[in-house]
Order: structure tokens, then C-alpha cells, then sequence
């Protein structure tokens, strides 16, 4: 847990482009000023416990995308914290729990690049907007235009094409990724060179 000491000052707070496979229970707790995390192209795969605790109340960004988050629980974010950006874009999530859903404090969620389940991102849809949530399924909080507008946003489970089972497909998420690479957008970038979806790193 000790990466860092003394952090309970710290506004703006970044590990980006590293490879970075686990965030440690308590790593960020405690760290009562800060407004902006940016954890972005890692390979974060698991977050043990709650993300935030003891925090500020309020957050400008919470920035995980292009990672190889494969689950996301309601645990690891408290409802005692209001978060006005959450990037989520750019990982291996086929769902995200309805419990998730219905009490994360958030403004913006970021979810482009992911191999959702088309039930469960209908249901993403349909929980969110009903609290006044922004949903930004077709371009991530960097990637503004993504060149390919036909990117495909979800895929249908073999077992479950009309309901969102809440349970890592593997299978859905090869058969995206693999279609993906066929039509070469793991690596078309938009203008500032920031990927879609970085399916280089994750889902070889």
C-alpha cells in the first residue's frame, strides 16, 4: 500500500502510462484534496476494495480508460463521493452491475471501446439516464471523434442475446476484439493520436 506518503494535499494525482496490473486496497485513501486521478493506459485488471475512501466529497475526474478492466464492482467506488468525469473507456467490461448503477454519484460516465453485452448496455442506458447521467458510449473523454463511426458498441452472448447476465464473457469479448483487428481499428487513432480503443495491449 505505501506508494506514496504525505498525500493528503494533493489536488491532481497521475500514473498514467505505466503498467500498472493492480491498485492495492487503501492506495488513494485519505487523500482528503484530491480532485483529479488519472490512472489511463495501464493494465489494471483489479481494484482491491474501495477505490475512494476519506476523499474530497466531490471529484473532477476519476480517469480509468485504456486498461484491462474486466468487472467493476459496486464496492469500488462509496456513494459518499460525487464524481463529475468517470472514464471507463477502452477496457474489457461486458457489463457493469445494476447495484453500480443505481447509486454511483457521477455526472459523466465514459464508456466507449468496451465489449459490452447489448442488454447490459441497454440497461447502462436506460439506469443512467433516468438519474440525468451523460452517457458517452461513442467517444471516449480524450478521443472526441473516433474516425470510425461504425465502431461497433456492444456484441450479443450466445446464451444470453435478451438479458444482461452480470458475468465476464470471454468468449463475447475475443469475438469483438478479433473483429475489431480484422478491420484494422486497433490502430486508427483520431488527430491527436489517441487510440479508439487499445486493443494492442489488451486481448492479445
Amino acid at each position: 500500500r505505501e506508494w506514496f506518503t504525505n498525500s493528503s494535499s494533493i489536488l491532481d494525482f497521475s500514473v498514467a502510462h505505466n503498467m500498472i496490473s493492480k491498485i492495492p486496497l487503501g492506495m488513494f485513501h485519505d487523500w482528503r484534496k484530491l480532485r483529479k486521478l488519472y490512472l489511463y493506459t495501464n493494465a489494471i485488471s483489479v481494484i482491491e476494495g474501495p477505490l475512494l475512501k476519506n476523499n474530497s466529497p466531490v471529484m473532477d475526474l476519476l480517469d480509468l480508460h485504456h486498461n484491462r478492466l474486466e468487472s467493476f464492482s459496486p464496492d469500488n467506488i462509496p456513494d459518499s463521493v460525487f464524481i463529475h468525469h468517470f472514464a471507463l473507456s477502452a477496457n474489457l467490461l461486458n457489463y457493469l452491475p445494476e447495484e453500480l448503477l443505481s447509486r454511483i454519484r457521477i455526472a459523466n460516465l465514459y464508456i466507449f471501446g468496451n465489449p459490452f453485452k447489448c442488454p447490459c448496455l441497454k440497461n447502462i442506458q436506460k439506469l443512467l439516464l433516468q438519474r440525468d447521467v451523460t452517457i458517452d458510449a461513442r467517444e471516449s473523454l480524450f478521443v472526441k471523434i473516433c474516425k470510425n463511426s461504425d465502431m461497433p458498441v456492444c456484441g450479443n452472448s450466445l446464451n444470453d442475446a435478451n438479458t444482461c447476465i452480470e458475468a465476464v464473457d470471454k468468449n463475447l469479448t475475443q469475438r469483438i476484439i478479433s473483429y475489431m483487428k480484422k478491420l484494422n481499428y486497433d490502430t486508427v487513432s483520431d488527430k491527436n493520436g489517441e487510440q479508439c480503443a487499445m486493443f494492442d495491449i489488451i486481448g492479445q
